[in-house]
Formats: C-alpha cells, sequence, structure tokens
C-alpha cells in the first residue's frame, strides 16, 4: 500500500482522475469530505499521508457512475432542487398589477 505526502496525493489524483490537488486535499481535511489520512504528529500543521488505495476509491466514489448519454443524469435517485421561483417578466407583472 503506498503512502503518499499531501503534494504527491493531489499530483496522483490530477493525473490519473482529471481533478483534485494539494490545496483541495488540505481543504477538505479541514471540513470533511475528502478522503481518508493519516496525520504525522500531534500539532495541527503536522504533516498527513494519503493510502493510494483510499484516494483512488474516493475519487472513483465522486466520479460517480458511467453514464451513456448526459440526459439520463436526473433519474428516480438524483431529483432536480426546486431552485429560485421564475421571474416574472415586464409584461406579465404589468398584466397582474
Amino acid at each position: 500500500m503506498a503512502k503518499l505526502t499531501r503534494n504527491e496525493a493531489g499530483d496522483h489524483l490530477k493525473s490519473k482522475f482529471r481533478f483534485g490537488g494539494a490545496k483541495s486535499l488540505s481543504k477538505l481535511a479541514s471540513v470533511g469530505g475528502g478522503p481518508k489520512f493519516h496525520k504525522l504528529g500531534p500539532h495541527p500543521k503536522s504533516p498527513v499521508i494519503y493510502d493510494e488505495e483510499e484516494l483512488d476509491r474516493w475519487a472513483i466514489e465522486k466520479l460517480g457512475p458511467l453514464r451513456e448519454s448526459t440526459s439520463n443524469y436526473l433519474d428516480a435517485s438524483h431529483k432536480r432542487s426546486p431552485g429560485r421561483p421564475r421571474r416574472k417578466g415586464r409584461k406579465a407583472a404589468e398584466a397582474s398589477s
């Protein structure tokens, strides 16, 4: 099992999966949502190392399933959020007043 520093882990993600980086890993380590890592000391600035297999597992999970087309993105498990209501146009607003 290969152990990678944060910079090496970022390079690994960029070269293999085309996303991620050392700064992204650093942010995710503080806010959560990133791959699991080992801290090499008690100090907040202590370096960390990542298991290559854990990085790959996390990245594949982030990529999601393979798709055949962009139209099958919104299936039952990915419901679209309602978003902001549409703004009435100028003529529609005048007609309703």
